[in-house]
């Protein structure tokens, strides 16, 4: 049967029962015609071309109890219609398509629209231009632009994207590490967009981090398994083209390499990550200290950013910062008014 495989299309053409069976007993074979491009074998009937008897299958299930089940059904099923998730992967030679009213996940939409070859093999349901506009609204939608916004060398090479100059630095929306991997975090969920994320600390030099932020799916734990392995091996890793956001919150998207680092590559030991302490806010009020504090506490924006009098671009925002001991303000530059949103407001 050359050239039938899942997902394979035909049109039914006779349903043969058994003598003196009919409905709902199962056929004994569903004589199936298939495309001529789909199947090459030789035809079951001679005045019809292409056409190949389906039986009927039978499987076979030992239970916890001891029963054997059995289960017996044609590998057939109605193909009126397809998700756009079954679609995925398909060479369809015509296609109807309906949309729907909005896109859950970006990028269904493209998966639709490119199961054919030609334009002229494709039909799009009516939709309003809102429909268009509903892909700024999914939940990995921001991820897909960071993803956009460093192709891999795969995407370069095939959509003839160039290269940046071997005489020029790395750009600065990308950067390289070779680290280890000190710390892992719990999967999390941003209020703002409800994506989920999960956090990673690389240890880059001695006494030296570096937070990289990992989007994942629901339901994905593949990704997380494997730096908590690195972590708890101590094995060293190189991270490439790890995209950087405006908000120099570093990122790990489509693009980026993970490679295992030989340990002679990095020249300094594992370090535990050390627990971060944080200084009340009552000490700081009482004793005016100046200098660097570490804070924990939910922040609260106290008005829209505004640009000081001596800044050329700089904006900055007024904020608050709350613990059970007190209330201190704060002045936000906008290099981190998107850390903060995207921390769900807590530092």
């Amino acid at each position: 049967m050359a050239g039938i495989f899942n997902g394979t299309m035909g049109t039914a053409k006779h349903i043969i029962f058994a003598q003196n069976q009919r409905p709902p007993m199962l056929p004994i074979a569903v004589i199936v015609q298939f495309d001529k491009d789909d199947y090459i074998g030789p035809s079951f009937c001679e005045n019809m071309p292409n056409c190949v008897p389906i039986f009927p299958v039978t499987s076979h299930i030992n239970d916890t109890n001891g029963l054997n089940l059995e289960r017996q059904q044609l590998p057939l099923k109605l193909a009126w219609s397809i998700t756009i998730h079954k679609s995925q992967g398909l060479t369809l030679k015509k296609s109807w398509v309906d949309l729907g009213p909005s896109e859950n996940v970006a990028g269904l939409a493209y998966i639709a629209l490119s199961r054919v070859r030609k334009l002229s093999d494709l039909v799009i349901e009516p939709m309003g231009f809102e429909r268009l506009q509903s892909i700024k609204k999914t939940s990995n939608y921001k991820f897909r632009l960071l993803e956009e916004a460093s192709p891999s060398p795969a995407k370069r090479a095939k959509y003839g994207i160039p290269k940046s100059p071997a005489s020029t630095p790395l750009s600065s929306s990308t950067t390289n590490y070779t680290a280890y991997i000190q710390d892992v975090q719990e999967v999390q969920e941003s209020k703002s967009s409800r994506n989920l994320y999960f956090n990673i600390s690389l240890l880059t030099a001695k006494d030296k981090t570096q937070l990289v932020r990992v989007m994942v799916q629901r339901g994905e734990s593949s990704k997380r398994q494997l730096f908590l392995q690195k972590m708890e091996t101590q094995q060293p890793v190189t991270l490439s083209n790890l995209q950087v956001a405006s908000s120099n919150m570093v990122f790990i998207n489509k693009g980026t390499v993970i490679q295992y680092a030989p340990p002679h590559s990095i020249q300094f030991q594992f370090q535990p990550l050390a627990p971060m302490t944080s200084t009340p806010r009552d000490t700081i009020l009482k004793n005016h200290n100046s200098g660097n504090f570490t804070a924990s506490g939910c922040i609260k924006w106290l008005g829209e950013p505004s640009k000081p009098e001596h800044a050329k671009k700089q904006m900055v925002r007024e904020a608050e910062i709350t613990d059970p001991t007190g209330t201190i303000n704060l002045s936000v530059w906008d290099s981190h008014f998107q850390q903060i949103e995207d921390y769900n407001s807590t530092l």
